[in-house]
C-alpha cells in the first residue's frame, strides 16, 4: 500500500471513500477496514484523523453543512434585497445537493445512532445553517415583503425538504443544469411568499405558527 504523506489528502481520501461504501453498503455495510482499504492509507491513519465509524460521518455532515454555511453567509453579506436574498440562497442550496447528492443521499437513506456528543455538535451546525435562512425569511416578513402570515417553519422545511429530495430524482443526463432547476425552485418560492394576500383565503392560513421551532431530527 502506498504511503500518503498529505495528512490534509488522507483525510480527504478517506472522506470520499466512506461516502463511496457508506452509499452502496450502508453504515453498517461498511466496516474501517473497507474505508481504508478503498482510501489507500493504513486503519492508524484512519484513527489519526477520526476517532471512530461515528466520527467519520460526523465529518462528512459537517463538511457539507459548512459548504452550504459559507455559501448562505457570503450572499448575505451582498445586502441584497430580502426576496434576492432568499432566491440567491436556494439557487445555491440546489447547486450544492446535487453536486454533493453522494452525501446527501447518504443521511436521507440512512442516519445512524450517534454518540451523544457527536449528535449534539451535528444539531448545533444544522441549527446554525437553518437559522440563517430563518433570519433571510424574517427579515422579509418584517418588511413587508414576505407575508407574515405564513409560518417560517413550513417555509423553510419547504426550501430544504424540495432541494434535498432532488438528490433522488435530479439526472444531469435527463434534466437542465441544477443552477437552471434551482432558479425556477427560487421562483416558485418567492412568488408563493409574495402573493397578493387577495389570492390567500383564511383556510390556507389556518393553523399557521409564524414563529420558527427547530426540527427535531432524532
Amino acid at each position: 500500500m502506498a504511503r500518503v504523506k498529505d495528512p490534509v489528502e488522507t483525510r480527504e481520501r478517506l472522506l470520499r471513500a466512506a461516502v463511496d461504501l457508506y452509499s452502496a453498503k450502508g453504515f453498517a455495510g461498511a466496516s474501517v477496514q473497507d474505508v481504508v482499504n478503498r482510501a489507500g492509507v493504513t486503519k492508524g491513519a484512519f484513527y489519526h484523523h477520526f476517532e471512530s465509524k461515528a466520527h467519520l460521518i460526523k465529518a462528512i455532515n459537517e463538511s457539507f453543512i459548512c459548504l452550504q454555511i459559507d455559501a448562505i453567509n457570503a450572499i448575505i453579506a451582498m445586502g441584497l434585497a430580502p426576496a434576492e436574498t432568499l432566491a440567491e440562497a436556494i439557487i445555491v442550496i440546489f447547486k450544492n445537493m446535487i453536486n454533493h447528492k453522494a452525501s446527501v443521499s447518504l443521511f436521507i437513506r440512512e442516519y445512524p445512532p450517534m454518540p451523544k456528543d457527536v449528535d449534539r455538535a451535528l444539531r448545533a451546525r444544522r441549527l446554525e445553517y437553518e437559522q440563517l435562512l430563518v433570519g433571510v425569511i424574517d427579515r422579509g416578513r418584517a418588511m413587508g415583503v414576505f407575508h407574515t402570515e405564513l409560518s417560517t417553519n413550513i417555509v423553510l422545511y419547504g426550501i430544504l425538504g424540495m432541494c434535498t429530495w432532488a438528490t433522488q430524482w435530479y439526472d444531469r443526463k435527463r434534466y437542465p443544469a441544477p443552477e437552471v432547476i434551482g432558479r425556477q425552485y427560487a421562483r416558485m418560492v418567492i412568488i408563493g411568499l409574495t402573493a397578493s394576500h387577495d389570492s390567500l383565503t383564511p383556510a390556507d392560513l389556518r393553523g399557521a405558527q409564524p414563529a420558527y421551532m427547530p426540527f427535531d431530527h432524532s
